[in-house]
């Protein structure tokens, strides 16, 4: 497929010039195509609403969120309003917006799945004329991948992996999930997600775009260091028992011994790891212990699931960035999206200028992305929430 696309950046001082600098900056390097669909990122340092109103004056369709970070070539900035254009011939969008709901993440993704499931039932009957769906030897109909469903939840309210459950409960295989938990630079002003039909925290902003399957790529650079152990007593983010003990002496008892004093240090160096497939894990970050010695984690962790304690220096997280970056990386890459975990940034303060240096050795100047609170990528079949990860999203 033919496609082009776009990126701007500003780090002008008044939200609406911002806004403004930034589109602009596409429009000049692509002319008067109108876009397909325009990504928008910025930091909590910007108005919110001033963003999205120059976005809807100037826009057609747009999805994005306030985020702690955007990652374009090899830097990160903390400061500005980014955009990532996109137009391509045969393609497709349609956004969704939806706010509230939080009580039921995974009733939220079916009802998003089904806003968008129209598309597929629509080219499921186009393909049931004439001859029918193709099948294969064993009788089963083979579906083409009709495209990828960006997705920007609230990172800090939504249970984004039963969110996911449901959105895939009603979309399937046949689509490619792509995006990340938003979120400020963990000042909890009032973090927001946004397409042109609304603006709002505690929210989830899709778009969905047929025709569009770049190539995903996962990786993290966590390797096992504890014995395995399993999660007896858990409910949503929230791990009580591990092992049949109180969550917090089984993990501190697994790490040597710590203390509720040095624990936000040893959570933030070791998370624990969810066996997945192969010899991968999916990562959970522990955030905070309970009065009555459980721990709280950024995502769910259901009960009876098996994990280890995860640990890596960063030389190991930045030897897998580039491992990572040199999977997804093609003869010719015409874009490169990134989203990256925001906590990598924080442990890693300014080795992370290494992370992108490795990254930037593949894709030079290509590279856009965000920093964010939780991945979220289908690159294992599935689309599964990650943390303390970095995804590629290439084509």
């Amino acid at each position: 497929m033919s496609f082009v696309t776009a990126i701007g950046l500003s780090d002008k001082n008044d939200s609406k010039e911002a806004a403004a600098d930034a589109l602009k900056q596409i429009k000049d390097q692509i002319g008067e195509i109108e876009l397909d669909l325009v990504l928008i990122f910025f930091t909590d340092t910007y108005d919110h609403q001033a963003v999205y109103e120059v976005c809807k004056d100037k826009l057609s369709r747009f999805v994005g969120a306030c985020v702690p970070g955007v990652i374009s070539g090899s830097e990160v900035y903390e400061k500005c309003v980014s955009a990532f254009g996109l137009r391509g011939d045969n393609l497709d969008v349609r956004t969704s917006f939806l706010k509230g709901r939080q009580e039921d993440a995974y009733r939220s993704g079916e009802i998003i799945g089904e806003y968008y499931s129209e598309y597929l039932r629509d080219d499921m009957d186009n393909g049931s004329k004439d001859n029918g769906p193709e099948k294969d030897d064993n009788g089963f109909v083979i579906e083409d991948e009709a495209g990828t469903l960006f997705i920007f939840p609230d990172g800090f309210s939504y249970d984004i992996s039963s969110m996911l459950r449901g959105i895939y409960n009603k979309l399937g295989s046949r689509v490619r999930y792509a995006g990340g938990g938003s979120g400020d630079n963990l000042k909890f002003h009032k973090p927001c997600q946004f397409t042109e039909n609304g603006i709002s925290d505690k929210a989830v902003a899709t778009a969905f775009v047929k025709g569009f399957l770049p190539e995903q790529t996962v990786g993290h650079g966590w390797s096992p260091r504890s014995e395995a152990f399993v999660i007896t007593k858990a409910k949503g983010k929230v791990v009580y028992e591990i092992d049949g003990i109180p969550a917090f002496e089984r993990y501190s008892e697994l790490l040597g011994g710590i203390t509720k004093k040095n624990f936000s240090y040893y959570g933030m160096k070791h998370p624990v790891g969810i066996p997945c497939i192969g010899d991968r894990f999916l990562i959970r970050d522990p955030i905070e212990v309970g009065e009555d010695d459980s721990l709280v984690f950024v995502s769910e962790l259901p009960q009876d699931t098996a994990g280890v304690i995860m640990e890596a220096g960063v030389d190991e997280l930045v030897e897998n960035a580039f491992a990572t970056a040199n999977n997804a990386c093609a003869k010719e890459n015409k874009f490169v999206l990134v989203f990256d975990c925001v906590s990598r940034y924080l442990l890693m303060k300014k080795d992370f200028e290494k992370e992108l240096s490795c990254i930037g050795k593949h894709f030079d100047k290509k590279t856009f992305g965000i920093l964010t609170f939780g991945e979220i990528s289908s690159s294992f079949g599935l689309p599964l929430f990650f943390n303390k990860s970095i995804v590629f999203l290439t084509g």
